[in-house]
């Protein structure tokens, strides 16, 4: 899009423009470089779809906003599930691992979900070739939690100005990160928090431009968002505080991105009906924003991206919440602060889902979310908007 959201064109990657590069997907993803603004779209492949093994991925990037394409395969040995891609500069624990790509100066990682455990691997040349780390980030049977089989499924991996890897996880019911000051080689697992369980695998972390960290998670009683910050990249971590907009009962899969100082910003589903067992039960896209989340007493503002008569989706929203499945996400323009978000709707008028309680939450549409007023979350000014970065 280049009218701000309004309008989309397809830009995905093509052979010869006809024949698209990427047949088949198992878990589709895209990611922007901010710094480079190299786009990179990649596509879980399966060697047996029919039982759905997905073996490795197909990556393409673009560094003209989609109008050409390199393409490559990446695959860690194994199964390959629940992919993260993400970037950063050499890590302050491995001074030699450089980028040789002069148009990409970061190291690019792949993260996957094994089941068995949770493997990551990096490319120095901007996704064409990748190298396995050392160690996993996660074992699925963790001597940690007394080798109970907690799985390898994890959230998306950030990293911060020195290079260290961040990579959260609903490990055996408790919010913990992973955290690699080398690259990915080796691992320092945290407990963030020991007395709010996690509800789920999905957990999220994101780094604002001081290289605070901020960890966002859903706990299992309530299913309501919590937030605990951290100071001196993910050794110790802030009492949680639980976030819920007034009047919401439950959420699923807070996401979050922050971009200066305190500046962050959470979407999630959510649910004003304090009914579980209702199929009527109407929830809601939610985007939650504070410019001092780093005081003692922080303000959040909260507000609905959907119309209010128009829910994004009806019933018991657990799991994956029906079709809406994980494809949730926020970021922060680094043009001009304000903040961007994703969502699934599938309460749409094709089952007639709005205005029908009783019909079917069961269509798929992905909705972008655009924050069109309010404090930017990088640089100042009310901007959010305009073309030029806020001063």
């Amino acid at each position: 899009s280049k009218d701000g959201g309004l309008t989309w064109q397809v830009v995905q990657p093509t052979l010869a423009g006809q024949v698209d590069t990427h047949p088949e997907t198992l878990d589709p993803y895209t990611y922007v470089e901010e710094d480079s603004g190299r786009v990179f779209d990649i596509d879980l492949y399966g060697e047996n779809l029919a039982v759905g093994l997905p073996v490795g991925a197909f990556l393409s990037w673009s560094d003209d906003e989609g109008a050409t394409w390199l393409t490559s395969t990446v695959s860690i040995p194994g199964l390959n599930d629940h992919q993260t891609l993400f970037a950063g500069p050499t890590p302050i624990g491995n001074p030699l691992l450089k980028s040789v790509d002069p148009r990409f100066p970061e190291v690019l990682y792949y993260c996957v979900n094994q089941v068995a455990d949770s493997w990551c691997a990096r490319s120095i040349n901007g996704g064409l070739t990748f190298t396995m780390g050392a160690t996993p980030a996660y074992l699925g049977a963790d001597p940690e939690t007394n080798d109970v089989v907690c799985g390898g499924l994890h959230g998306h991996l950030a990293t911060d100005s020195a290079g260290r890897l961040f990579l959260p996880k609903g490990h055996c019911g408790d919010p913990w990160l992973a955290i690699s000051e080398d690259g990915g080689d080796s691992w320092t697992r945290i407990q963030i928090s020991n007395k709010i369980r996690a509800a789920d695998t999905q957990m999220a972390v994101a780094v604002d431009s001081a290289d605070n960290l901020y960890y966002v998670w859903f706990d299992d009683i309530h299913h309501l968002p919590y937030l605990s910050i951290s100071r001196d990249h993910g050794k110790t971590w802030s009492a949680p505080r639980m976030l819920g907009p007034p009047g919401v009962y439950e959420v699923n899969f807070p996401t979050i991105a922050a971009g200066d100082p305190g500046k962050i910003a959470l979407t999630f589903p959510g649910t004003t009906v304090n009914d579980q067992s209702d199929p009527s039960r109407p929830w809601n896209s939610y985007v939650v924003i504070s410019t001092d989340a780093l005081s003692s007493d922080p303000t959040f503002v909260s507000n609905i991206s959907n119309p209010a008569n128009d829910p994004v989706y009806r019933g018991a929203c657990l799991g994956r919440c029906g079709r809406m499945f994980d494809f949730l996400d926020v970021v922060i323009s680094p043009n001009d602060g304000s903040v961007w978000a994703t969502a699934v709707d599938t309460c749409t008028a094709k089952t007639g889902c709005p205005t029908n309680p009783k019909a079917a939450s069961d269509d798929m549409r992905g909705i972008a979310i655009r924050q069109i007023s309010g404090p930017p979350l990088i640089g100042t000014g009310a901007c959010p908007g305009k073309a030029n970065k806020c001063k």
